[in-house]
């Protein structure tokens, strides 16, 4: 699946009408640039293992912003395909690298697909001491659940092209949306159980950006935190 028409994503067959929708909804590069801006480490020499990198946009725009080093990761075998950067399958449940070996993971709207008490493990198993986890993420607003009422109305989609492409993404993925909302509270109440540290966070009319470091080891076995 290749975009065509002005950058559009057009599906060759019906199993691909969920990652086409899924695409189309998400290819403002210019607001995505805006939302990653919120992290402070951009440019630094860092790797950035992007879980749910898809088609590779948030490694583009962190490129175009100036970072230098990725690892795509990403279920989905076909959204890698069209990636223009090397990418790992795999699932966020049993992320494949060794303890202690990722400076920064990094998830946009993808902790909702999984069960996180499980990928939360992982994320702080890889990341190195003093690692940082980023995500985006939805939380349950008043704005939300407007744009779902209007996205979930087909008139509407007739008008508003984004919104038919956002209600058969959500149409597919339904019980995953929901269900993450429903644990947004949850997300911070478990990081803190697994010794991270909040360092950002900022929350917007839809969603959540947040930034949450590892503590450091040092000898004897104590954790260190230094919010630098």
């Amino acid at each position: 699946m290749k975009p065509r028409d002005g950058g559009q994503i057009q599906a060759t067959t019906e199993s691909e009408i969920w990652e086409e929708a899924y695409q189309n909804v998400r290819r403002s590069m210019g607001r995505r640039k805006q939302l990653l801006g919120f992290f402070d480490w951009i440019g630094e020499e860092k790797t950035v293992l992007d879980l749910g990198t898809g088609d590779g946009l948030d490694i583009q725009a962190l490129e175009e912003m100036g970072h230098k080093r990725f690892i795509g990761f990403d279920i989905s075998h076909n959204l890698l395909q069209d990636s223009p950067h090397k990418g790992v399958v795999g699932d966020a449940h049993k992320i494949p690298f060794r303890d202690g070996s990722i400076d920064i993971v990094l998830a946009n709207s993808v902790i909702h697909h999984f069960d996180f008490p499980r990928m939360a493990s992982e994320i702080v198993r890889v990341l190195k001491p003093g690692g940082l986890f980023c995500y985006l993420e939805q939380r349950p607003t008043l704005a939300r659940s407007i744009l779902d009422w209007f996205t979930m109305q087909k008139w509407v989609g007739t008008i508003i092209p984004y919104l038919k492409h956002r209600r058969i993404a959500l149409s597919e993925e339904i019980e995953d949306y929901t269900g993450g909302l429903e644990n947004y509270p949850n997300i911070a109440r478990k990081l803190l159980e697994l010794g991270m540290v909040l360092q950002r966070e900022k929350k917007t009319l839809l969603g959540v950006l947040a930034q949450w470091k590892k503590k450091a080891k040092v000898p004897g076995g104590f954790s260190q935190f230094n919010p630098d």
